[in-house]
């Protein structure tokens, strides 16, 4: 999306929360969805605290509940929250998409990998290599120590 395929847009980058929370409210939205939920350490889900609009939405970049009562709803998909299993695990209510929610491609590295073709378990760690502490680190190589067969997979970006 740009600038130009929209009819309004404010950069809300520089603000303050209190600026942001203004500026919001004055343009009285109906429906807020927002995209980052915890992650990326800039995320505005104070600014979502303080009910900057009538409905307000997670969806995408948080695959998981906010945990805050002014979140009404939470876009997901049958895979990541099938329907009857989740529910209580969130304080919004669920919305499920037709469609996944995520789409994605193996890597090349992975293409040909299959149950009988790997020996042995296949592990992933899919996270921002930020979040991997060195408790993580130790914890990964006691799997990998007590289960020599087991490859694992390291992703980020």
């Amino acid at each position: 999306m740009t600038r130009q395929t929209v009819d309004r847009f404010v950069s809300i980058h520089a603000m303050n929360d209190d600026a942001v929370v203004e500026t919001i409210r004055s343009h009285e939205l109906d429906i807020m969805v927002e995209l980052g939920g915890y992650t990326g350490g800039g995320n505005r889900l104070r600014v979502l605290s303080r009910r900057v609009a009538p409905i307000q939405v997670s969806f995408l970049g948080y695959p998981n509940s906010t945990a805050l009562p002014t979140i009404d709803y939470h876009f997901t998909d049958r895979f990541a929250d099938p329907p009857g299993m989740t529910q209580s695990l969130y304080g919004e209510q669920l919305v499920w998409l037709d469609h996944a929610q995520l789409a994605w491609r193996p890597y090349d590295e992975v293409k040909n990998v299959s149950v009988e073709s790997r020996g042995g378990p296949l592990l992933g760690v899919f996270n921002n290599v930020a979040k991997i502490s060195p408790s993580a680190l130790r914890a990964y190589a006691e799997i990998m120590r007590r289960v020599p067969e087991a490859r694992m997979i390291l992703k980020y970006g």
